[in-house]
């Protein structure tokens, strides 16, 4: 096992890293432990910001696995700060204030708690319906649809319910009408 002091005094990073003789990373998988592009990669070895460690496979360039991690949390240490300081401004300047009051006032999240609202998917359960047979009832406006995200539709549960007692009383009165007499004819 090597032991070799990084010295990366432009990012702040400076750590003794313990690594094998094999663990180095080819630019490919390299790229992939950072989830960047092999072009993003490449702009990052030309920038300085990550230096091949060895040479390998035919004279390519390795990386060291330890090189590449120390870089990966600086990169992450160094955007979460950013979006602090992003943040921190927007609530100085109260950029979003007037959006985050059109939120708070959103039927959707006027704190209606999670158990009302139910999906198309649970109101057909509720009902003994099929999904496909729910959305119909909401596109036809005998279910109230509460809100919509992208591929979802949400109802509110008392809505059903009352959707639910209304056909059922619908169905009493039909029965009653239907119910023939139960006594035997008078000869």
């Amino acid at each position: 096992m090597k032991v070799r002091k990084l010295n990366h005094n432009r990012r702040g990073v400076a750590a003794d890293v313990k690594h094998l003789s094999r663990a180095y990373l080819s630019r490919e998988d390299a790229a992939l432990l950072l989830h960047v592009s092999r072009e993003y990669f490449e702009s990052l070895v030309r920038a300085g910001e990550l230096v091949a460690s060895g040479r390998r496979r035919g004279e390519h360039p390795m990386f060291a696995i330890a090189d590449v991690r120390a870089y990966k949390t600086w990169s992450k240490a160094k955007r979460r700060a950013g979006l602090t300081r992003m943040m921190g401004a927007t609530q100085r300047l109260g950029l979003y204030d007037a959006e985050l009051e059109d939120v708070s006032s959103m039927p959707a999240l006027r704190g209606t708690p999670d158990d009302e609202v139910i999906s198309t998917s649970d109101a057909a359960k509720l009902l003994f319906v099929s999904r496909p047979h729910a959305v119909k009832l909401v596109e036809e406006g005998k279910l109230p649809l509460h809100h919509i995200t992208d591929q979802n539709r949400f109802l509110r549960k008392a809505d059903v319910l009352e959707y639910m007692a209304k056909k059922k009383a619908e169905a009493k009165g039909f029965f009653d009408t239907q119910i023939e007499d139960t006594e035997p004819p008078s000869l």
